[in-house]
Order: structure tokens, then C-alpha cells, then sequence
């Protein structure tokens, strides 16, 4: 898929008096940090697996590029309806690994930003692991070098009892943890119930105060109720999918025992824009996704 959009912030390059062209639909020029589109050949125009090495490029201009990356040997899927697929895949530091690039971090002084992707996720049928796994985020140890990440938890019967939204922010020099906690039966099973599902996880400093909320499919599902924020943990180095816990480890099992996928991870920090809502913004991503993301 190549889809080229006018832009609707800056639209017009000063030098040369042009339109800029963007190649997703979901782009907003200086609002839009980082987008992949696996359905994209401008993402990846590859027809097989993906071993380590494999380079996937940003839809974005400058936003750099991620991939695979790891020392375990085994290579993704071939893409698969516009996603990238666990199934059989050992990831974290012994495995292979989607990095994703800078641009997927936040500066410190943004105070509202919209991490967003897709997801198809079997709520059953896991193994019990200690720790949970992560889906999205941008850290590589402990709160103290992480930003955000999004993970789920399982009980020890391997069913999925809790998606978690978390941000890591600053108070002085101390490290502060704000996190949505996601236990409603009632969200989980329209999350993971094995179709494809729409995922924005949102964030806003207001007065102080770090506010997470949760969009399924477009709709507002949860809001936490915020704490103390003075700006976000800017100490954070790397960044990717499935490899997160929601302290950041990179150590826990992978998702190689179920096929899950991932679809169109994306990035967009609206500080200087607030009279854009996050549901413009997941509006524009679903009508890009229609017809290429499945």
C-alpha cells in the first residue's frame, strides 16, 4: 500500500513553496513522530520472513527506521494481513527482537502524547509466567530507564487478567509511576477476543497532575485517576514490540506460544496542538487501516 496525504500542519515547505506529501493518512506533520505500516512497501516491501537484520522504515519524514534485531536466531513470520506475528518467535534478550527507533521517545517536556496500535490477542491458553509481557513501549530496564510501555498480566491458569497502561514520569530527581490498570471483565473480553482490535493509549499533564486513558476501537474505555507529574522520564534508551514488562525487563518469555499481532505502532505528541482530540487522531488511523489491516 502507498498512500500519499497532504499535510494539514505546516503544509506549505518555506524553501521551495511546495505542499508536503505525506505517506499515511494517520500523519499529522509536527504532531506524528513515528508510524509503521507493515501493509506498506514503504514500511516493508518484503515477501518472507523476517530474520535478524530485516530494516522496517518509518512512514515518517526523518523519524528513523527499526527491525530486527537479537541473538537467538529465529525470524518472524512473513507479514500477515498488515501485522507482525509472534508465533514461534523467542524474543528478549536470548531471542529476536522489533526495535523501534528514537522517534518512538517523547521529550521530557511533552505533556500530551497518544501511543497507538493494533492488536490481535487470544485472552486464554497461556502459560503461567511471573512477570508480564509487554506489547508497546520505550525503556530498557527499570522504571528509572523506561518512559511509557503497555503490557498484560495472566493468572496461573494463562488467562489474561489485566492490560496496563503505564507512564513514567518526574518529580525533582525522583522517578514517579503512573499507571491505568485495565481489569474489567467486560474490556478484556472485547480486547482479547482473538479479532483485531484498535488500541490508544493517551496521556495528559494537566495542572500538574499525569492523566492515563485508554481507547478501544475509538471509544474512551478507562481513565486512571492521575497522580503527581512534573515532566516525563526523559533517561529512557530503546524502545520495542513485545519486549516490555511493565517495569521495562526485556528478560521475560516472549509470545512465541500464541500467535498475536501487531499492527500500525505509532507515536503522536500534541503538546502544542490541543484542539486536536485523540479520537481525531484514531479516526484518521482507522480510515488509513481500512481495507489493508486485518
Amino acid at each position: 500500500m502507498s498512500t500519499f496525504m497532504f499535510a494539514d500542519s505546516d503544509p506549505i515547505q518555506p524553501a521551495a513553496g511546495m505542499p508536503y506529501l505525506e505517506k499515511d493518512g494517520a500523519i499529522l506533520r509536527g504532531v506524528t513522530k513515528s508510524l509503521f505500516d507493515y501493509s506498506n512497501p514503504e514500511t516493508y516491501a518484503g515477501a518472507g520472513s523476517l530474520p535478524i537484520g530485516t530494516v522496517l522504515n518509518n512512514l515518517v519524514e526523518g523519524g528513523g527506521a527499526g527491525g530486527v534485531t537479537g541473538a537467538g536466531g529465529t525470524t518472524f513470520q512473513p507479514i500477515y494481513h498488515g501485522t507482525v506475528r509472534t508465533l514461534g518467535v523467542v524474543t528478549g534478550v536470548n531471542g529476536s527482537n522489533l526495535t523501534l527507533p528514537a522517534s518512538f521517545m517523547l521529550p521530557a517536556a511533552s505533556t500530551r502524547f497518544l501511543s497507538a496500535f493494533w492488536l490481535r490477542m487470544a485472552k486464554t491458553g497461556w502459560p503461567a509466567v511471573a512477570t508480564p509481557k509487554g506489547l508497546v513501549g520505550w525503556g530498557s530496564g527499570s522504571p528509572a530507564s523506561t518512559q511509557y510501555a503497555v503490557t498484560v498480566v495472566f493468572d496461573v491458569t494463562g488467562v489474561v487478567t489485566e492490560l496496563r497502561w503505564t507512564v513514567y514520569g518526574m518529580i525533582g530527581a525522583a522517578v514517579q509511576t503512573i499507571q491505568l490498570k485495565v481489569t474489567s471483565p467486560d474490556i478484556l473480553n472485547v480486547i482479547f477476543d482473538g479479532a483485531l482490535h484498535q488500541l490508544g493509549c493517551a496521556f495528559e499533564i494537566i495542572g500538574g497532575v499525569g492523566i492515563p486513558s485508554l481507547y478501544v476501537d475509538g471509544a474512551l474505555v478507562a481513565t486512571g485517576a492521575g497522580a503527581a507529574l512534573a515532566s516525563l522520564n526523559g533517561a529512557a534508551t530503546q524502545g520495542q514490540l513485545f519486549g516490555l514488562s511493565s517495569a521495562g525487563s526485556v528478560t521475560q518469555p516472549g509470545y512465541h506460544e500464541l500467535d498475536t499481532r501487531i499492527g500500525r505502532p505509532q507515536l503522536h505528541d500534541l503538546t502544542s496542538r490541543p484542539e486536536i482530540a485523540f479520537t481525531d487522531i484514531l479516526t484518521r488511523d482507522k480510515n488509513s487501516a481500512y481495507g489493508y489491516l486485518s
